[in-house]
């Protein structure tokens, strides 16, 4: 630089020596002018941010760039901070500063595929302390989940797996993507390999047991749903698995429902599934303390009975947690539930019967598409319900109709219904083998809450065996 200076001056001198015009003169004047014009543009062209190329620059630059860089990233001018990086970057690729912005800004902007990029060069760079590795660790971490969504949102599979098998290589100690992974295979009915890469993330996560069983026993829900899928040769590779976290936490009330589930499922130890539910009730209700009744519209109209009330000993579904939940079974002036043998649905009474809301609510869920089962015959994977989401002088509770007929109901979830509306039909699916309508209130934490039904002018506790006549 200093040369290209010396050089131009003595140019000028040159040319002022020689010229002894007036007009030459002043074309020398003009002429200086332009060449300091030039230098100068040339100092700047050359500067990137106060350092000139063919010198280190000091620490004065350096700070004054990288707290410029700060500003504008604060500020929110992601661009302008790509546009700088990008320019330190390639004229001092060493610089452990800029790469780091320019990944943060790519992230920003949702350039995610950019950010990743950088961020991996720098983790193969061997240049950062661990608080800046852990740093970037977590933010490559938002990238692969920013791109998982992305795809998995678009049903762009493949995608989705390149991102995931990126995701497990790079961070093979992040427990949540294998849960990603899992998803993946869900969506492909790939129940088999969903199940050991939920296992995987299970015991990758370094937190204990008992941590886990408080924030992420969802993991071992979404296993279950999996080997529902699988059917019942494969349950007792789910009891082995999750038998011995009970062991070690038979206190765990997640863990200890999990595993009755399973039971019940395999259809083994009766007895001791429902004790270990209704141990599960009784510490939530120790805990919870009086829960009085809800008083809602009985969800039928006619002569019904009672087939099973609340807490019947070899009752599953009116047990535990679901241990205030009655069956309605439609029955005639005999007191019959049926005509003829009974062999077809549609010999069953309740079968078809209009199902009511039993409160002003909304559609929280449901799910109407299951086939109904024949008499005689339960199938898990068919259970048609709704559930109506209630709130009545500030407290907040839910009515659950299960057992569906198939496509019965309209509705849709986050429509507002008033009490008495049509809501569906009884129908005969899910954990069920003759049509009946399972009804209950649960509270905010999906546990039952005792119920009785307003029928005319009377109040009424309902109970097992008894006779509820609304016509």
């Amino acid at each position: 630089m200093k040369s290209l200076l010396s050089l131009t001056l003595l140019n000028i001198k040159s040319i002022i020596k020689k010229s002894k015009d007036f007009h030459n003169y002043i074309d020398i004047i003009i002429m200086n002018k332009f060449l300091a014009v030039c230098f100068v543009l040339l100092i700047s062209s050359i500067s990137l941010f106060g350092v000139t190329e063919g010198r280190i620059p000091s620490s004065r630059e350096m700070n004054n760039t990288r707290t410029e860089i700060r500003r504008l990233y604060n500020k929110g001018e992601y661009n302008s901070v790509v546009t700088l990086c990008k320019k330190i970057v390639n004229t001092y690729p060493d610089d452990r500063f800029a790469p780091l912005y320019l990944a943060y800004s790519y992230e920003r902007l949702g350039q995610y595929s950019s950010a990743e990029s950088i961020y991996l060069r720098c983790l193969k760079s061997d240049a950062y302390g661990d608080e800046d590795v852990q740093r970037i660790r977590t933010n490559l971490s938002n990238v692969y989940t920013n791109l998982y969504y992305r795809y998995a949102n678009r049903r762009q599979i493949n995608q989705a797996f390149n991102v995931v098998k990126s995701a497990e290589y790079y961070l093979p100690d992040n427990d949540k993507f294998y849960m990603y992974d899992a998803e993946l295979n869900i969506m492909l009915d790939n129940y088999t390999e969903a199940i050991q890469q939920i296992k995987k993330s299970w015991e990758i996560d370094a937190r204990s047991v008992e941590e886990k069983l408080d924030s992420s026993v969802y993991k071992l829900h979404r296993m279950g749903d999996c080997y529902r899928k699988l059917g019942k040769p494969s349950y007792n590779e789910w009891k082995k698995y999750i038998t011995p976290i009970y062991k070690k936490n038979p206190d765990n009330d997640a863990i200890t429902l999990i595993l009755a589930d399973i039971y019940f499922l395999n259809d083994e130890e009766r007895s001791k599934r429902n004790n270990m539910r209704n141990k599960v009730m009784q510490r939530y209700l120790n805990k919870s303390g009086e829960r009085s009744s809800v008083a809602v519209q009985l969800p039928v109209k006619g002569r019904w009975y009672v087939s099973s009330g609340a807490f019947q000993s070899q009752l599953d579904t009116h047990n535990g947690y679901d241990g205030y939940c009655v069956d309605l079974v439609r029955i005639n002036g005999d007191g019959k539930s049926r005509i003829g043998a009974g062999t077809t649905n549609a010999e069953c009474l309740t079968f078809g019967q209009d199902i009511y809301a039993a409160a002003d609510g909304v559609v929280e869920r449901m799910c109407i598409g299951g086939q109904d089962n024949a008499p005689g015959c339960m199938d898990s994977a068919t259970l048609n319900f709704i559930t109506l989401r209630h709130e009545s002088n500030g407290r907040v509770y839910y009515t659950k109709y299960l057992h569906l007929k198939q496509f019965s109901s309209k509705l849709r979830v986050g429509q507002r219904v008033k009490a008495g509306d049509i809501i569906g039909q009884c129908g005969n699916s899910g954990y069920s083998t003759g049509s009946h309508l399972h009804f209950g209130i649960y509270d905010e934490n999906n546990v039952s809450l005792p119920v009785t039904f307003l029928v005319g002018e009377q109040e009424i506790a309902p109970k097992f065996k008894m006779t509820i006549n609304a016509e």
